[in-house]
């Protein structure tokens, strides 16, 4: 139905859309709910998602108070500016988008290394592509956004949220290291090995303490972070096993 409305491309559209009720920010986030169920869905395998790479021409949600307040916003899409705009409305929902389309980058390219869809002479390059573009979309998160103790109470309405990126970001790095660690398999020696099994670790460890002070602090949890959390701890202990 999303698709049907034409939501994901309405911005293209030189004319207003009007639709009863919802405004076109409204609009924007039911849309972008629907692109982050399907690429929550689909675990990062390849070829699993319904909608396909590129298919969203519309801006990313800006920050909930512009948007509570009916304020015009500037607009920033999913794949970031160079230079970057000088002052951005884009809240935490946007950079989470944004992390899990690195993350969709990342482990889509795994799935298809694994699943030899990826000629062994290409994989060094593919990797490499992969995590520039994946930096390049998580490098965008401004300073207080950032996970550290006075950002997590800073943003304490939005806690939850704000749990999630860091999560998803988190996933990312593990990912980074994963790919790296998976060309291996393929007899290619490009990367160092050891640091990315240490890389695992830290990410592990950071991902314990996020899930600590949530539960410390009473936060609401996403039932799916449950799945990042059993991915950590599989990775560190990989990771020591290694």
């Amino acid at each position: 139905m999303m698709t049907f409305l034409r939501l994901h491309i309405f911005d293209e559209s030189p004319h207003p859309i009007m639709k009863p009720l919802l405004g076109a920010e409204s609009l924007r986030r039911l849309a972008w709910s629907v692109y982050y169920l399907d690429a929550t869905i689909d675990g990062g395998n390849y070829g699993f998602t319904a909608i396909p790479d590129g298919a969203f021409t519309i801006s990313l949600p800006c920050d909930e108070k512009p948007f509570l307040q009916h304020v015009p916003t500037t607009k920033e899409y999913m794949l970031p500016t160079i230079p970057p705009p000088l002052q951005s409305d884009l809240g935490l929902a946007g950079y989470l988008l944004r992390a899990m389309y690195a993350r969709q980058i990342l482990a889509g390219l795994h799935s298809r290394i694994q699943r030899d869809l990826v000629p062994v002479s290409s994989i060094f390059e593919f990797v490499k592509q992969a995590e520039t573009e994946a930096l390049q979309l998580l490098g965008t998160l401004p300073f207080d956004m950032l996970y550290n103790r006075t950002n997590f109470h800073i943003h304490k309405s939005q806690q939850p949220l704000f749990l999630h990126l860091h999560v998803i970001r988190n996933t990312c790095s593990r990912h980074i290291a994963l790919l790296k660690m998976l060309t291996t398999s393929y007899a290619l020696d490009h990367f160092d090995i050891p640091t990315c099994r240490r890389q695992l670790i830290e990410d592990a460890s950071a991902l314990s303490g996020f899930f600590a002070q949530a539960l410390d602090h009473g936060t609401v949890l996403d039932p799916q972070l449950a799945m990042h959390a059993y991915n950590g701890l599989e990775s560190e202990l990989s990771g020591r096993q290694r």
